[in-house]
């Protein structure tokens, strides 16, 4: 598996580690709009990049395909694959290969979505050059988006199409020792070379580990496999009792002892390790500025950046401020806003039917999804809420986790926005109703996604019923509290920030409690580029709809204009920003 799993748990997203070969054909979902060599050749370089993807792990084929078969993947390929430099050398000269090929294409002889096609996967590739100086700088093991914490939420929605892919359940858990193990020695290069974690982020994440394997024979992945293969066309209630006998034994004989492996070596490796940020590291700060740009899809500079929030917390403080100064009364009633419902089922739908104001209307393939909560044993690792995005080739149920310990009634409306309507689901399926190539359903692209879910939950404050003085409060707060964790994230990996500045600007926006400043620092100082991901990507959002309102001005129409943003799909900003100015010129 590589560093990032592909398109699975909302922001975790990539052009996953190419491993192996697949022979993949697509012809049934994507056409490309011209015949010419170009054309051609381009479509055969992108089937290749879907292929080399598809095939990287397993748990990637599974969660990305229903029928391999109708690709022209006949192969099963049943494990996690690998980990560490010299996967990430072969995958790298794998990409410079593959961009020598796509530079050969003339792009002139490319229709405009082609084109944008060819833009879109250059630049992707173009990414990996000169990057050897960071191999030892990837966190496999981050306690948000680490392989630590999403494993056990992905083997529980493994989706058991029939008893073939039970057989590859049992051999992808049969291969996390020995992943696990690649893991491990890649974490203890990275403590020779010097640039381990912090102990502190070693302890949350050996607490994580152990909360998972607590009580072993009452692990959730034991407690929900049987109902997740009972609809398995053909099974029988003796098959389903064997294959459950057999999941319990290598849930508790080979997956357990693998974190536990991991917590010892992690309790071992972690002494004496004290760390700031990442431009602390001797290629730090440069590592610092290419994570960015990955994390966010945008290219400004971390200064640039940097005054983009600034001055967005300015705005959304001016915003408060007001909003309070109009009808004071409203500052009394921000603790328990009244939303429409506390019920997630009628909270969706509410959304859909209401977000037609300035979105087009979801079709009936867009509204099949399932809510689903965290298990217990999870609750502490995990974010508030996941989407779990479907098979590119079904219109399958899509999956939205609620976690109960950090989701409440106060803030469960605006977060089935930004999971469901019209946030992370809504664009998942407005895009692929759109047949793009598969390539572009399996990129990276988490700073459009999240950028995108984070701006439809602002939003949702505008339809939530809520008084207007509250809604703005509570849309520019949210939008405030972001803006101050990415200034932190940029202040502690490229400016070198130590807790004492992390607890004077925190100070001054009013957080002075030192185990809740230890925490955010602790929490942004782990996940590098992960608060800027939602908050530089959906002010960028912000800024394409401002210049295209500004541009249009009474032309401008809400819902034409999301059709739009949503069937280009996910991207680099700098491209939608070049794409936007196409589509304006078209409007005018």
């Amino acid at each position: 598996m590589s560093r990032k799993f592909t398109r699975i748990i909302c922001f975790i997203l990539s052009l996953s580690l190419f491993a192996g070969c697949a022979s993949f054909n697509k012809d049934s979902a994507h056409k490309t709009k011209s015949s010419s060599n170009a054309a051609k050749t381009l479509n055969s370089i992108c089937d290749e990049l879907a292929g080399h993807i598809l095939m990287s792990d397993g748990i990637t084929l599974n969660y990305s395909l229903s029928d391999p078969a109708s690709y022209g993947i006949n192969e099963r390929f049943a494990s996690l694959g690998e980990y560490g430099t010299n996967a990430f050398l072969n995958e790298y000269a794998y990409y410079e290969n593959m961009l020598a090929r796509l530079n050969e294409v003339d792009k002139k002889n490319l229709s405009s979505d082609d084109a944008f096609t060819y833009d879109v996967v250059k630049k992707s590739l173009s990414r990996y050059q000169n990057v050897d100086k960071f191999l030892l700088y990837e966190e496999p093991l981050a306690p948000v988006s680490g392989i630590q914490a999403q494993l056990p939420v992905l083997l529980a929605e493994y989706h058991f199409y029939n008893r073939e892919e039970i057989d590859a359940y049992f051999h992808i858990i049969e291969s996390v020792p020995a992943y696990f193990q690649s893991v491990i020695s890649y974490e203890q290069e990275k403590k020779a070379a010097n640039l381990f974690m912090d102990s502190s982020m070693a302890d949350e994440i050996i607490t994580q580990c152990r909360d998972f394997i607590n009580e072993p024979e009452n692990n959730y992945l034991i407690e929900v496999f049987e109902d997740n293969i009972s609809d398995v066309p053909g099974i029988t209630d003796s098959q389903i009792k064997e294959y459950s006998a057999k999941n319990k034994e290598l849930i508790t004989g080979t997956l357990i002892p693998a974190y536990s492996e991991l917590i010892n070596v992690l309790t071992t490796l972690k002494d004496g390790c004290a760390r700031g940020g990442l431009c602390t590291l001797p290629f730090g700060k440069d590592y610092y500025v290419h994570l960015l740009c990955d994390q966010t899809g945008s290219d400004k500079s971390p200064k640039e950046l940097f005054s983009l929030l600034e001055n967005t917390l300015h705005d959304c403080r001016n915003n408060i401020a007001k909003a309070a100064a109009s009808d004071p009364s409203v500052v009394n009633r921000l603790d328990n806003p009244t939303y429409p419902s506390d019920d997630p089922e009628t909270i969706m739908q509410y959304l859909t039917d209401n977000i037609t104001c300035e979105f087009p209307a979801p079709d009936a393939n867009m509204t099949s999804y399932c809510i689903k909560y965290v298990h217990p044993s999870l609750e502490g690792t995990l974010s508030p809420a996941m989407y779990i995005t479907p098979p590119i080739d079904t219109d399958s149920t899509d999956s939205i986790y609620i976690n109960n310990a950090s989701t409440d009634k106060s803030s469960l409306f605006p977060t089935l926005a930004h999971e469901g309507f019209p946030g992370h689901m809504y664009q998942m399926r407005y895009f692929m109703s759109s047949s793009p190539h598969p390539l572009r359903l399996l990129l990276n692209f988490g700073g459009y996604c999240e950028g995108w879910a984070t701006y439809a939950e602002l939003f949702s404050y505008d339809i939530s019923g809520l008084n207007s003085g509250i809604s703005a409060i509570l849309k520019n707060n949210k939008l405030s509290i972001l803006c101050i964790y990415s200034i932190l994230d940029i202040g502690i990996h490229y400016y070198g920030w130590d807790k004492e500045k992390v607890s004077a600007l925190l100070a001054d926006n009013g957080i002075n409690d030192p185990e809740i400043t230890d925490e955010i620092y602790m929490a942004v100082l782990s996940e590098p580029g992960l608060y800027p991901k939602y908050t530089v990507s959906c002010i960028e959002f912000l800024k394409l709809r401002e210049k295209a309102e500004d541009t249009l001005k009474n032309k401008f129409d809400a819902c034409t204009y999301h059709d739009f943003i949503l069937k280009t799909g996910p991207a680099w900003f700098s491209l939608l920003y070049d794409k936007l100015d196409a589509w304006i010129d078209g409007q005018v």
